[in-house]
């Protein structure tokens, strides 16, 4: 799964709930160099993977809960799943919530999250 991306999802932060205009799902992996003094040329090995969630929410001012403050000062990672429009569980994995932004520009607002995998995701579609 190197990456996924869509739009009108249902994050879901511990019971915080938000509805998303624009996710992104990344899953990436580390690489390391080998090699031995006779090699010519470096082999590369497989390293751990990790992951991360981004999404973007409009913001009318009026949200009860901003998707910045969705972990609620969490101490520890946080179940996150994330919801096709149908309803249907697309993503389940634990994480830190690790930025949140809240942009004001002239007309309608919008929140960004960014969400840093904690382990293997528990669900992948």
């Amino acid at each position: 799964m190197p990456e996924k991306s869509g739009y009108s999802c249902t994050l879901t932060v511990g019971v915080a709930v938000a509805q998303l205009t624009e996710i992104n799902l990344e899953e990436s992996m580390d690489t390391h160099e080998a090699g031995d003094l006779l090699d010519d040329y470096f082999e590369t090995c497989r390293g751990l993977k990790r992951w991360r969630l981004t999404g973007r929410a409009n913001w009318d001012g009026t949200n009860a809960a901003t998707v910045s403050q969705l972990d609620g000062g969490a101490k520890t990672p946080k179940t996150v799943t994330l919801a096709n429009a149908a309803g249907a569980t697309v993503f389940k994995g634990d994480g830190w919530i690790s930025r949140g932004t809240l942009n004001l520009p002239r007309g309608i607002g919008t929140e960004e999250i960014e969400v840093i995998g904690d382990g293997a995701p528990s669900t992948v579609l």
